[in-house]
C-alpha cells in the first residue's frame, strides 16, 4: 500500500491509476478496474491529478461519499462489471494532502474469475502496461479462459486422434520408470490400455479408447501433437528439440545430471524444469525452453503463473495448469504435488550462496520466466562489488517506479555515476528484461510490464 501522506512522491505506474474525477465517477474507471483485475492488482485514485511533470497531486472530492455509493451500485452490475472482486475494505476515503479522495484497491482477480470484463462483453477486457490499459487481444481472452475451468484441460479427450500414434519407445520409457518408482504395484501386470487409463493418458467412449491431451502432449508422436497443438514447440540453448514431452523431460534430466554442481543443486533444477512443463499453456505461442549458460539457467513457458507470485514462492497452492501431467509425473516420483517446488528452490539456492532466483510474467507474450543464477561472491572484492550493482539495479527499478520513466542523464544526476557505469546498468537490466526503452538519440528508459 502507497503511503497517501506523501502522494506527490508516486507516479502512476502499472499499479498506481490517479483521476481528477471532478466531474464525477469517471467512466474509464472501469477498464482500469478490469486492467488491474487481469494482470497484477493496482490502487485507483479518485480525487488525485496528474501534473505535466508526472507529478501527483490531491484535489478535494466534493461529495465523496456519493461518489463512492454510485460505484458500489455499478460494480454490483453484471452490465458494468462481469464479477465484483472487491470487499469493502478495499474501497475508503482518505483525507491527503487537506483534500478528501477514494482509494480503491483493486487485487488480481483468481484464474477462475478472470478475464474481469467490463460492458457485458467479453471483448471489452483490459490489462495493464506501463501506465496505461490495453484492450486483450483474442488470445490472450481464451487463455484466461482455458485457465478459468474447472477441469484442467490435459484431462480432455481427444477422439479424433487414433491410438496408433503412440510413440513407443517414449510409453516403454514411463511404463519401466513407473515399475521402478512402485515395484509393489500392480502396473507392471496391466496392459498399456489398461495403464493408460489409470494415468489419465485415455479414456474410454463409444466401446473406443482415445487419448487425452495429456496422454497426447506426453507420450504421441510430434505429429500428432502438431495436428492439436499448432504452436507446440519445445527449445533448448536456442535449438528446436523434437518429440513429445517425456522424450525431452527424459533428455533434459541427462542434461542437467551432467552439470557441475552439487546433487541437490542438481535437483532444484530438475523441479524447476518440471513445474515449467506442468504449467505451459500449450496452444498459446511460443515455445516452451531452457537455456544453459556459465551464469544462470534460464526456463520459459508460454502461459502466465496461475496463482499470485507471493502464493508461488510461499508454497502449498499448487494449482497446475496440467493436472494429469502433473499427476503421471508423480506418479514415478518427479515434482512436487504439495506446491512446494518454488520455495525448495529458493531454499536450495540460499544455502549455496547462490543470487536469488528471479520468476516473472510477462504479459502480452503470455510467458512466465524463471531465471537460476550459477554465480556467488567468493572473494570480497567480487562480492562488493556485485552488492554495489545489485543495489544500483535496485535503484534504478525503484526511481522507474515512482517516477515511471527516466533519461539515462537523469539517472546520472541523481546516482552520482559516471555515464559509462550508467550505461552498463541499463544494458544489463534491458538484457534481464526488467526495463524498456524507446528508439530516439536520447532514450526514455521505463519498467517492462
Amino acid at each position: 500500500m502507497i503511503n497517501l501522506n506523501e502522494i506527490e512522491r508516486y507516479r502512476e505506474n502499472n499499479r498506481i491509476e490517479a483521476k481528477k474525477a471532478l466531474g464525477g465517477l469517471p467512466e474509464s474507471i472501469w477498464e482500469t478496474y478490469s486492467a488491474f483485475a487481469n494482470t497484477l492488482g493496482g490502487i485507483i485514485l479518485l480525487g488525485v491529478e496528474e501534473y505535466k511533470d508526472h507529478s501527483l497531486h490531491t484535489v478535494d472530492l466534493p461529495h465523496p461519499e456519493e461518489m463512492v455509493a454510485l460505484f458500489w451500485n455499478k460494480i454490483n452490475d453484471a452490465r458494468k462489471a462481469s464479477v465484483n472482486i472487491l470487499s469493502r475494505s478495499d474501497v475508503f476515503i482518505v483525507e491527503s494532502g487537506g483534500n478528501h479522495i477514494i482509494c480503491i484497491n483493486v487485487p488480481r482477480a483468481s484464474r477462475r474469475e478472470r478475464p474481469v470484463y467490463i460492458n457485458g462483453h467479453i471483448e471489452e477486457s483490459y490489462r495493464r502496461s506501463g501506465e496505461g490499459d490495453y484492450r486483450c487481444t483474442k488470445a490472450e481472452i481464451e487463455s484466461m479462459l482455458r485457465d478459468a475451468e474447472k477441469e484442467t484441460r490435459d484431462m480432455r479427450i481427444l477422439p479424433q486422434v487414433q491410438m496408433d500414434g503412440l510413440d513407443e519407445r517414449t510409453w516403454l520409457s514411463f511404463r519401466s520408470a513407473l515399475v521402478y518408482a512402485k515395484p509393489e504395484s500392480q502396473y507392471e501386470l496391466e496392459s498399456d490400455a489398461e495403464l493408460l487409463v489409470e494415468i489419465h493418458g485415455a479414456k474410454e467412449t463409444g466401446g473406443s479408447l482415445s487419448p487425452t491431451r495429456a496422454g497426447l502432449l506426453m507420450f504421441f508422436s510430434e505429429e500428432q501433437i502438431h495436428a492439436i497443438y499448432q504452436h507446440y514447440a519445445l527449445v533448448c540453448d536456442d535449438r528446436e528439440v523434437h518429440g513429445n514431452l517425456y522424450s525431452f523431460y527424459e533428455q533434459m534430466k541427462e542434461r542437467i545430471q551432467h552439470l557441475s554442481m552439487e546433487s541437490d543443486l542438481r535437483h532444484a533444477v530438475l523441479e524447476a524444469m518440471l513445474n515449467c512443463i506442468v504449467n505451459a499453456d500449450y496452444e498459446a505461442g511460443g515455445p516452451l525452453s531452457i537455456t544453459f549458460s556459465p551464469d544462470e539457467i534460464r526456463m520459459e513457458n508460454p502461459g502466465s503463473f496461475r496463482i499470485a507470485f507471493e502464493q508461488a514462492v510461499d508454497g502449498g497452492n499448487a494449482d497446475p495448469r496440467n493436472s494429469a501431467i502433473a499427476h503421471m509425473f508423480n506418479l514415478i516420483g518427479e515434482g512436487s504435488h504439495t506446491g512446494s517446488g518454488i520455495p525448495g528452490i529458493w531454499s536450495t539456492w540460499r544455502k549455496h550462496g547462490l543470487a536469488t532466483p528471479v520468476l516473472k510474467q510477462e504479459f502480452g507474450k503470455d510467458r512466465t520466466v524463471l531465471i537460476l543464477p550459477l554465480y556467488k561472491g567468493e572473494k570480497e572484492e567480487v562480492k562488493e562489488t556485485r552488492l554495489v550493482k545489485r543495489a544500483q539495479t535496485a535503484f534504478i527499478i525503484q526511481y522507474l517506479t515512482d517516477n515511471v520513466h527516466a533519461t539515462a542523464e537523469e539517472l546520472c544526476e541523481v546516482m552520482h555515476v559516471e555515464e559509462k557505469t550508467m550505461q552498463k546498468l541499463l544494458s544489463y537490466l534491458l538484457q534481464k528484461e526488467i526495463i524498456t526503452h524507446d528508439d530516439s538519440l536520447c532514450p526514455i528508459y521505463r519498467l517492462r510490464a
